[in-house]
């Protein structure tokens, strides 16, 4: 008959009428076919050694006490008893047995089994109880056995060493347990690469403050998310070794920050909670943040070079008693959320108009994801002119969504919105493909003009990038030279050496590199060196006020006379004014674009434009064939 089980209860061996139920737990059980085998062993070892001595009758009388003994420890066994006093008892008996059958070998092997059963289910201070008596016992039949020196260690090499070995594991295996127990809790409450309290303990933490807290309005629990900025370009750049070792000099800074009784935990990757236990108010959470803001973004030096780094920051105060842990989290979630749409190393505190900005962000991205399918975005061109001969050159292909509902959705809202969700390299390929196809039609009117299309990140991801590009300058009959890509600068400078690579495969077939808002990332001019660079773009913020502003001219002119030492052309964004053009032809700078010049067009009106326009028309002086 096979073992049976039922939920909720033991199985039980098929000798029903030992009525032996084997224990749920799977090392109990193990345990317990330690017990049996170590009974067996015993039986079989006994009965060989007594009957190569003594004869039949002498193994048959020490069968059948070692049988009556093993069926009084299985049934210790399988009540559980813990009486010392037996285990003394026993160890006088068996003194006994060894000197009535004139070998100690007797008392080994019959406490070998017995202590072996109190080493698997005993506790180690029983066990070596009865390890003491078993040494008594063994010394004692040794000293009254009418035995020689001879025999004597014979019995030892035969059988000693095996209940004494069960001692020692029992109470080993007691002291792994205890130490094993404390290390699987810490497990279960801390993060293994910073040591942090993870998400368990953080919710165990924030639940003892809200309810010690209840009630009271003058101080209360606060929340905070901080994420890195940035931080796939750090592992990418450095590799994913090197990465732990940024996020665990992260955790050490963020432990650093924080007061007595205040809790940090890594949510995972490079995302961090704080747990404020109580605090003022915002103001005295804003402080925290700022400080954490500061530690966190000291370079942080990791296999032989130095990583810029930044996080943002969410706060989430606890707003009354019905504040909920979960509502903590989604609080402060959201407002890292809308820290980092403002930008690096910047502090949210939560309001509830973030809750409903929120829904209405959620509703932009779902309706964003078929913008593209219903025609709502468009391309729009803004033209590019040679400062010094007037000469419009080319133009940046610029993208726009027109929603039915949202109305016209900025760039900078819907771009980063586009990049979250996965979106952006769909629509980059598609606004090249669509500006390459307007710069062919100018072509047949007489225009032979340049194009700037924007890439992200994640554009130079792909390895069909290259064969993209290829395959849409062919469908077109464009020159390679007609088509430029722009990295803003801060994308640039992070990219990993693939992506370095592939900037250089691109180079190679005759494509533009551009570097777009130049002045406003990391300026890690070492890095720029080595990416396949043809032009930098001034940014904006530097150019508008440059007719009045001696510390903008002085930044615009370093920044030309560096692009020029490193054979690079310079575009000024932003040109707003004549005063403003005036001033560029005069500090040096090649090409410009803005307001003054052309405000964006569809490409029809552009078209147009360029046949009534007072600049002149014509392709760049670096233009080939």
């Amino acid at each position: 008959m096979n073992a049976t089980s039922r939920p909720g209860r033991a199985a039980t061996l098929p000798l029903r009428r030992l009525r032996i139920r084997l224990p749920e737990d799977r090392l109990a059980r193990v345990r317990l076919v330690f017990l049996v085998f170590s009974e067996c062993s015993a039986v079989l070892l006994l009965a060989y050694l007594l009957l190569a001595r003594h004869g039949a009758a002498s193994t048959a009388a020490g069968a059948v006490a070692l049988a009556v003994l093993a069926a009084r420890w299985v049934v210790d066994y399988r009540r559980l008893r813990r009486s010392s006093l037996w285990d003394i008892g026993e160890a006088a008996l068996l003194l006994l047995a060894g000197v009535a059958t004139q070998s100690p070998l007797v008392v080994l092997l019959l406490l070998y089994a017995r202590i072996s059963a109190i080493a698997v289910d005993g506790t180690s201070s029983r066990a070596a109880l009865a390890g003491a008596a078993w040494v008594v016992a063994f010394l004692g039949a040794c000293a009254l056995a009418p035995h020689g020196p001879g025999v004597v260690a014979e019995d030892v090499f035969l059988a000693t060493g095996f209940p004494l070995a069960a001692v020692i594991m029992r109470m080993i295996g007691d002291i792994l347990d205890r130490r094993v127990e404390e290390g699987l809790r810490h497990l279960a409450y801390h993060d293994a690469l910073t040591g942090l309290p993870n998400r368990a303990m953080l919710t165990d933490r924030a639940g003892h403050a809200l309810r010690r807290t209840a009630g009271r309005s003058a101080r209360r629990p606060v929340m905070m998310m901080l994420d890195l900025d940035g931080f796939k370009t750090v592992n990418d750049a450095v590799g994913h070794a090197a990465g732990d070792e940024v996020i665990a000099q992260v955790a050490r800074r963020i432990t650093g920050c924080l007061r007595p009784g205040d809790t940090a935990a890594r949510m995972g990757g490079d995302e961090f909670a704080v747990l404020l236990e109580d605090a003022a108010d915002a103001v005295e959470a804003v402080a925290v943040a700022e400080r954490l803001v500061e530690a966190i973004s000291a370079p942080c030096r990791v296999a032989g070079r130095a990583v810029a780094l930044s996080a943002c920051i969410g706060i989430a105060p606890c707003a009354g008693d019905a504040t909920t842990l979960r509502d903590l989290l989604n609080d402060a979630d959201l407002a890292m959320y809308v820290a980092k749409a403002r930008g690096r190393g910047a502090v949210q505190v939560f309001t509830p108009e973030l809750r409903s900005a929120q829904i209405q962000r959620m509703r932009m991205q779902e309706q964003l994801q078929g913008a593209l399918r219903r025609g709502e975005l468009r391309v729009v061109y803004q033209p590019q002119v040679d400062v010094p001969s007037r000469r419009v050159t080319g133009a940046e292909a610029l993208l726009r969504w027109d929603h039915p509902d949202f109305g016209a959705v900025p760039p900078d809202v819907f771009v980063p919105m586009a990049e979250q969700i996965g979106l952006i390299t769909e629509f980059d390929r598609w606004v090249m493909r669509t500006a390459c196809a307007d710069v062919a039609r100018w072509r047949e009117r007489g225009h032979h003009l340049r194009v700037a299309v924007n890439i992200s990140g994640h554009d130079l991801d792909s390895a069909s990038l290259v064969d993209d590009v290829r395959r849409t300058l062919l469908d077109n009959m464009l020159d390679a030279w007609q088509l430029e890509l722009e990295l803003t600068e801060s994308v640039a400078v992070q990219q990993p050496d693939a992506a370095v690579r592939l900037l250089h495969d691109l180079r190679a077939a005759g494509v533009r590199i551009a570097i777009d808002d130049f002045g406003t990332g990391y300026s890690m001019l070492s890095r720029l060196r080595a990416l396949p660079i043809d032009r930098l773009k001034i940014d904006r913020s530097f150019v508008r006020d440059l007719s009045w502003d001696d510390d903008a001219a002085a930044i615009v002119q370093s920044t030309v006379t560096m692009g020029h030492a490193l054979g690079l052309t310079l575009v000024a964004e932003g040109v707003e004014s004549e005063d403003v053009l005036e001033r560029l032809l005069d500090l040096g700078c090649d090409s410009a674009q803005g307001y003054h010049v052309c405000r964006p067009l569809p490409a029809a009106e552009f078209q147009a434009w360029l046949a009534t326009t007072h600049w002149r028309v014509g392709r760049p002086a670096e233009a080939v064939g």
